[in-house]
């Protein structure tokens, strides 16, 4: 299975990843630029600095939307127009 094959990712603790949330929001961030599709990661509300966040999705090109569903932050990623 190849990373920008799953377009809607749910991290419900961020202690189990191998990884930083970061870095798959990022790689989501440059599946959403290479493939025109619109892809989405939720995670507990503060585990990703929204000023990171929107600093590489400015880097990458991506428009960012952010919602908030109860403890958790949820992120959409999709090319720029």
């Amino acid at each position: 299975m190849g990373v920008c094959d799953e377009t809607d990712v749910v991290i419900e603790d961020i202690t189990k990843c191998t990884e930083h949330p970061l870095t798959i929001i990022v790689d989501l961030m440059k599946c959403a630029k290479e493939t025109g599709r619109k892809y989405s990661v939720r995670v507990p509300y503060g585990s990703v600095p929204m000023n990171l966040l929107m600093e590489y999705a400015k880097r990458i090109g991506v428009s960012v939307d952010f919602t908030s569903e109860d403890e958790y932050s949820k992120f959409t990623f999709y090319a720029r127009s």
